[in-house]
This record gives structure tokens, C-alpha cells and sequence, in this order.
């Protein structure tokens, strides 16, 4: 069985929280927001990063 999706796969979320950075590149017109958790990483443990792009 072949499947087709009817919807292309588009993904929209925005990044909220006191500790989110953010870029914005003019020549580019992009906006980057980056964070990650936990607040203070450890080596060798996991680090889930996550960032969001703009076209602004």
C-alpha cells in the first residue's frame, strides 16, 4: 500500500521562557531563537536544544 500525504509537512512552533535567546540577522531577514534545557548542562549528560527560525 502506497500512501500520499494531502498535506505538505510544514512545522510551526514559537519558543517562550526567560532564558531564550535570540539573533536577528538584517541582511539575511531572519530571526533565530535558541534555548536548551536543563538551565545548567552537565558533561556527559543529555541536552535537549531547541531553536526556531524566522523568515522575517
Amino acid at each position: 500500500m502506497i500512501t500520499t500525504p494531502i498535506f505538505p509537512n510544514f512545522a510551526y512552533a514559537h519558543i517562550t521562557g526567560d532564558r531564550t535567546q535570540q539573533w536577528i540577522s538584517p541582511r539575511d531577514n531572519v530571526k533565530i531563537q535558541f534555548t536548551y534545557e536543563p538551565e545548567k548542562p552537565l558533561i556527559d549528560s543529555p541536552t535537549e536544544l531547541k531553536f526556531s527560525v524566522q523568515n522575517l
